[in-house]
């Protein structure tokens, strides 16, 4: 300890306790210094409950969406029409899609009861009531989603 600067003072000298001795931390504990809870490891999170049945109706969701969307395309001139008459069916059952994708990764219900909201108004949005083919995927993803939901 020769190279050390003659005014160096060290903590434990400060408050005289020989130097080289280890103190608890419950040594000084009192009403000014209460004692510290350990500290937790940082990054532990909790692990995403099951999320399966989310999935298979996100995946199910997507695919509708690209067989409407192809179906249009598909069509040609009357995909102007075709998305006149559905078009707020096909936004809301995009809003809804994009919901159920986000609320399935962070877990989040009140998101997914969002998401079953918007699927249930695109139900009703499918148009006329003889287009019954397009309010099935609503109805089946509506109770589907609402089912994974309530199961987290």
């Amino acid at each position: 300890m020769t190279d050390q600067d003659p005014k160096y003072q060290s903590n434990q000298e400060h408050n005289n306790i020989p130097e080289g001795v280890v103190q608890s931390p419950t040594m000084e504990q009192g009403p000014e210094k209460p004692v510290q809870p350990p500290m937790m490891a940082p990054g532990v999170e909790k692990p995403a409950p099951n999320t399966g049945l989310l999935t298979f109706v996100f995946l199910l969701n997507i695919g509708y969406l690209g067989l409407f969307i192809g179906s249009a395309l598909m069509v040609g001139g009357w995909a102007i029409a075709f998305l006149f008459f559905l078009g707020l069916h096909l936004i809301s059952y995009i809003i809804a899609t994009v919901l159920l994708g986000i609320g399935r990764i962070f877990a989040s219900k009140e998101i997914l009861f969002v998401s079953v909201a918007f699927f249930f108004i695109s139900m009703f949005l499918a148009g006329d009531p003889d287009w019954f083919l397009f309010r099935i995927p609503s109805i089946i993803s509506t109770i589907l989603v609402l089912i994974g939901t309530l199961l987290l």
